[in-house]
Formats: structure tokens, C-alpha cells, sequence
């Protein structure tokens, strides 16, 4: 409901515990996988590098959550985007995919349970609270953008429709049949939901068309 206070107790917990265990945590396996010497090759290394830019994006999203700042909401959206995108890449490969295919496959189908069960609930949630980081102005400003926008598409889509009434008058259209036609290559054409009462009088101003058409050309 409108003006009813929305609680940060998720907030809380991905920023205050779950962020922090997962950058302590993988901090700790990430030094310990390069410490033991288990990093040979480029393709290694490459994994070291994406796993510490991941802690980092952690860490950077924290500090800016911390800070309330307009940034954090939009680094929180990306980093709980980037956390599907790495649980379903994780998964694929644990999956012992034959082939590249297989692990597509997989990856996909892992991909869109996450974005169903993780992503989608934490896009409603944080758009919920997007003044928390944005501040109330910013917030009511957007919303007075989007409705000034939709109103503009609505207005637009009157026009056009006002355009396309004056020009199947012009084309001799009975106003019985205005709302059930509609112009296509230049011609007039029946909606599929025609009534069947107007049925006789549609066939009979295709008939006259056809007539002054016959005319025409003789």
C-alpha cells in the first residue's frame, strides 16, 4: 500500500551477513587455491582473475550499500544478476557436460530457475526501495517522467487513430462500420470479430467499391 513503511530486513541480511561471508569465504579459498600452487596454465589464471573480480564487485557494492548512495542500487541489481549468471556456470560444470551443447543446455535451464527464484523476487524487491538510495524526490521525479511518457504514447496512439477514422470516411466507410475496419495496402479490410448484423452492410460497401473500381477502369 501506498505511503506504508517497506522493512529492510533483507537488506540487511544480504549486506550486513551474506555479502561479507561470501567475500570471507571465497577470499579465503581463492589465496588458499593460489598458496598451494593449484594454479597452472593461463586458463587457470583466468578463473583466479574472474573470481577475485567477483569478490571485488562484492566489496564495492557493500561499501556503496553502507553509504546509501544512488549507485548502490543500481550495483545491487547488477550483482545479484551477476550472482545467477556465476550459480548456473557453476552448475553446468559440475554437471560433467560432454559437450558444449550439454553444457549450454544446462547452464540455460539453471539460469532461468535462478532468474525466476532469485533475480526476478530481488527486482521487485530493491524497486520497491529504490528510494533508500535514490532519495523520495528522485523517486516521485522518475515516476512523474514515466507517467508523462505513457501519457505522450496514448496521446499519440489517439491521434493516429483519430487519422485512420477521418481517412475510412473519406473512403465512404458507413460510421456503422467504422470501429470494425481497419485500412491495409491502401484497401479496407474487415476485423475477424465482425458482427455478423454488420456482415450484409461490409459486404455491401466491398461491393460498391469493387463497382466504382469497375467504373473506373472502363
Amino acid at each position: 500500500m501506498k505511503g506504508e513503511k517497506k522493512t529492510t530486513l533483507w537488506l540487511d541480511i544480504l549486506t550486513y551477513i551474506l555479502i561479507p561471508l561470501v567475500v570471507i569465504i571465497g577470499g579465503y579459498q581463492l589465496i588458499g587455491t593460489i598458496l598451494t600452487g593449484d594454479v597452472v596454465g593461463g586458463r587457470a589464471w583466468l578463473f583466479v582473475f574472474f573470481e577475485a573480480a567477483f569478490l571485488l564487485l562484492h566489496i564495492y557494492t557493500v561499501y556503496h550499500v553502507y553509504q546509501r548512495n544512488r549507485s548502490a542500487y543500481f550495483l545491487l541489481r547488477f550483482l545479484i544478476v551477476a550472482t545467477a549468471i556465476r550459480a548456473a556456470i557453476e552448475y553446468a560444470n559440475t554437471r560433467n557436460a560432454n559437450t558444449d551443447q550439454n553444457f549450454l543446455l544446462i547452464f540455460l535451464g539453471y539460469l532461468a530457475v535462478c532468474a525466476v527464484f532469485w533475480v526476478y523476487p530481488n527486482e521487485i524487491y530493491f524497486r520497491a526501495r529504490k528510494h533508500l538510495f535514490l532519495g523520495k524526490n528522485a523517486v516521485k521525479v522518475e515516476e512523474e517522467i514515466e507517467a508523462e511518457d505513457v501519457e505522450i504514447s496514448e496521446d499519440a496512439e489517439t491521434v493516429e487513430e483519430k487519422e485512420t477514422r477521418d481517412r475510412l470516411i473519406e473512403m465512404g466507410v458507413p460510421d456503422s462500420l467504422l470501429d470494425y475496419v481497419y485500412i491495409a495496402d491502401g484497401a479496407v479490410h474487415g476485423k475477424q470479430k465482425l458482427p455478423k448484423e454488420l456482415e450484409a452492410e461490409y459486404e455491401e460497401y466491398k461491393a460498391s467499391i469493387k463497382e466504382e473500381n469497375t467504373e473506373e477502369d472502363s
